[in-house]
């Protein structure tokens, strides 16, 4: 199975498939499908470089730029939140076809992600079996899975971890995280909710 490190994907995919919450570190989201590549020249994704691989579902060019996630991300926090590239420093270098955002709300980072990671329909209905699946009737109108990093509460409740929208081509995560980088609950800043709300909005983004 395709092993990739993405920061706010790994646990969430991971604790899916496995079936329990992890202890902090996050491990890397698996998928039948070998390791996307990143893009070689406009429009269009490159030709793998190792046996086996396969090419990213978009371009780096059609991840859209913080300008355009600001917008929503930035509706969704408190009075007073600001954008922060420090959300940058959480790349993965090992996604080639990937852009993050970071915004700073009630002294924590609050992270946003997008990442070109290709799932086929069989793992998408695998996945949308697990026990961190919520349902979301945004995510159901814009045909997204919508997960999180543990089996958290109600949707009113302070995000305290990861939610993540994807399908088959682009995956959007939103992680509250500490000064530190660790993930953490951002009281009063943004509701489990709202995060899946922005998610599928920055996924509608994606060109």
């Amino acid at each position: 199975m395709r092993g990739l490190s993405v920061v706010p994907l790994a646990l969430v995919l991971a604790v899916t498939l496995v079936g329990c919450s992890d202890g902090g570190d996050e491990a890397a989201p698996s998928s039948s499908a070998p390791t996307s590549v990143a893009p070689d020249g406009p429009g269009a994704p490159s030709a793998t470089p190792d046996a086996g691989g396969v090419d990213a579902p978009i371009a780096q060019e059609d991840i859209p730029g913080c300008e355009e996630i600001d917008a929503v991300l930035l509706a969704a926090l408190p009075a007073g939140s600001t954008a922060d590239a420090a959300g940058q420093s959480f790349d993965d270098p090992s996604v080639d076809v990937e852009g993050s955002c970071g915004y700073r709300a009630n002294g924590a980072l609050v992270q946003v992600t997008v990442s070109a990671i290709p799932f086929t329909d069989d793992e998408l209905a695998a996945l949308s079996t697990g026990p961190t699946v919520r349902a979301s009737a945004t995510g159901d109108a814009a045909g997204l899975l919508v997960m999180t990093s543990d089996e958290m509460g109600d949707d009113a409740e302070w995000l305290n971890g990861s939610v993540l929208a994807f399908d088959g081509a682009v995956s959007v995560s939103i992680t509250a995280r500490d000064q530190g980088g660790e993930r953490t609950v951002v009281p009063e800043a943004l509701t489990i909710g709202a995060a899946t709300d922005a998610a599928v909005a920055v996924h509608d983004l994606v060109g």
